[in-house]
């Protein structure tokens, strides 16, 4: 084992390098994701509007259909379709098909607002992954620095680059 210590801050080294551009890789991969998301989350939004859209325009042509029965019936029974008890059963049919309308309009921009929220998630979850990803590329080199300063070799060469302390003799009366 004692032929594996040169080697020991050089792997230190290279060990946190992979796993630091590991994890910025990481982070990458999952802003990507949560970025694809949000546009899935936006068409989602697209579709539900459409959807509600469309399920009004059918419920609309459901209670058409009924007051259209519903006048039938009246005027096969033999009653004056003009008459006050008729007239207010269609208009409570009509009420009530406005009352519905308005629901599914409702419910339909509520699915939206809810899936535009979970794009804008999304999106934030996008921006988080990519500043953790630089972040932790930016620990990476520190931890590298700090492994690299506990080498003999490294601690000499900032020594000498900063000029570490050393005693001058100027002579043999200890002056300048």
């Amino acid at each position: 084992m004692a032929f594996l210590a040169p080697l020991a801050i050089p792997l230190a080294i290279a060990g946190t390098a992979i796993q630091g551009l590991s994890s910025f890789q990481q982070s990458n991969y999952q802003s990507a994701v949560a970025k694809n998301n949000a546009k899935i989350a936006d068409q989602n939004a697209e579709r539900a509007g459409y959807a509600s859209q469309v399920e009004q325009m059918r419920s609309d042509r459901e209670y058409r259909a009924q007051q259209g029965t519903l006048l039938a019936t009246q005027a096969a029974s033999g009653f004056d379709v003009l008459g006050r008890s008729q007239v207010m059963s269609r208009a409570n049919l009509a009420r009530v098909r406005g009352e519905q309308a308005v629901d599914i309009r409702e419910q339909g921009l509520f699915d939206v607002r809810n899936l535009q929220q979970e794009s804008a998630n999304f999106l934030g979850e996008a921006r988080a992954q990519k500043t953790a990803a630089w972040m932790g590329l930016a620990a990476t080199a520190f931890d590298i620095g700090g492994i690299a300063a506990k080498s003999p070799k490294v601690k000499k060469a900032v020594s000498s680059l900063i000029g570490g302390s050393r005693s001058i003799n100027r002579g043999a009366t200890g002056s300048w």
